[in-house]
């Protein structure tokens, strides 16, 4: 119990000096390259395809649109595994649970969407997961510099969350 209070002391004092306690996850990014969202994509391919046969099935795909919707609004941010690892804010409107019927919705425009994406063979290779992921970079991406920055961070990390998507 001395040691809890004399934490919490030394832990004001440094608060009290100007000491700002960093975030959980790091910094926020303020900006992401074309380059890093597609080796984003490219990393993020492997950790979607669960059973490691090089393809996304549809409910991998299902599974990680609500995983990714998930986690960006519990945690208030996305990452991107670029050239380095980044942090996007999720802007504060977004930052809150899907309801059951969104996640209902969030699911059925995911499995329409995998179809779409697929092409012919029904299929989602890598190259297709990538090109949708660069879609949705250059969605957002207003003055097509490459570049995300400010507004287009926000409109990128609701593209990711499907804020738009379920809200409508």
């Amino acid at each position: 119990l001395a040691l809890a209070g004399l934490a919490m002391s030394a832990s004001a004092v440094a608060l009290a000096d100007g000491f700002e306690t960093p975030t959980a996850f790091g910094a926020q990014t303020e900006k992401v390259t074309r380059q890093d969202v597609a080796l984003d994509a490219d990393r993020l391919f492997d950790r979607i395809d669960l059973d490691g046969d090089d393809q996304i099935s549809v409910d991998e795909y299902a599974s990680a649109t609500a995983v990714m919707a998930d986690l960006g609004r519990f945690n208030g941010r996305i990452t991107v595994e670029g050239e380095t690892l980044m942090n996007v804010a999720v802007p504060e409107e977004a930052r809150k649970p899907l309801s059951s019927t969104e996640r209902t919705t969030l699911d059925a425009v995911a499995r329409a969407e995998y179809y779409r994406l697929a092409g012919e063979d029904s299929v989602m290779h890598r190259d297709d997961w990538v090109a949708h992921r660069m879609d949705g970079f250059e969605l957002a991406v207003r003055d097509h510099n490459s570049v995300l920055q400010r507004a287009e961070l926000d409109a990128y990390a609701y593209i990711t969350i499907r804020y738009r998507a379920v809200m409508s």
